[in-house]
Formats: structure tokens, C-alpha cells, sequence
């Protein structure tokens, strides 16, 4: 089950380099799609990424913490009515 991931802010100093390589490697994006995603992020932009399970989202979330970006899986439940 797809997880999605969300970035919420980001901290002084966050490395933009290291982002787009977990970007790449983690929801599988091109260069200039990942590129894009964190200079929007950078910018304040509310921007979501798709993992293709709870584990690689996880693996990303930590990956794009350790970058310096608050980033959190969310869950992809719906409530029934």
C-alpha cells in the first residue's frame, strides 16, 4: 500500500543535496522531479511525496529528517462514514 510522506518545514542549515538523493532513491524520482519537490519545500510550498510501502516511507521520513526537514509519513486510511 502506497504511504504518503509530508514535509512540514524545514531547519537552518538543511541539506538540499542529500534530499533530492533520498528523493531519488526512496520514491524512485527523477533528478529533476526531486529537484523540484525540495526547492519547493525550501520555498514554503506544501509539496507530498508517495513511498510504495510503510517501510520505504518510513526509510524516506527518517532520511529527509536527517537532511533537516520535518517530514512525516501520513496515514493513507479513510475514515468510513
Amino acid at each position: 500500500m502506497p504511504i504518503t510522506i509530508s514535509v512540514h518545514g524545514w531547519h537552518k542549515g538543511a541539506n538540499a543535496v542529500a534530499a533530492i538523493k533520498s528523493l531519488q532513491e526512496f520514491a524512485d524520482l527523477p533528478l529533476s522531479d526531486a529537484k523540484a519537490i525540495v526547492e519547493a519545500w525550501l520555498d514554503g510550498e506544501s509539496r507530498k511525496v508517495v513511498a510504495r510501502t510503510p517501510e520505504v516511507a518510513n526509510e524516506l521520513a527518517s532520511a529527509l529528517k536527517g537532511s533537516g526537514f520535518d517530514a512525516r509519513p501520513e496515514s493513507n486510511r479513510t475514515a468510513s462514514a
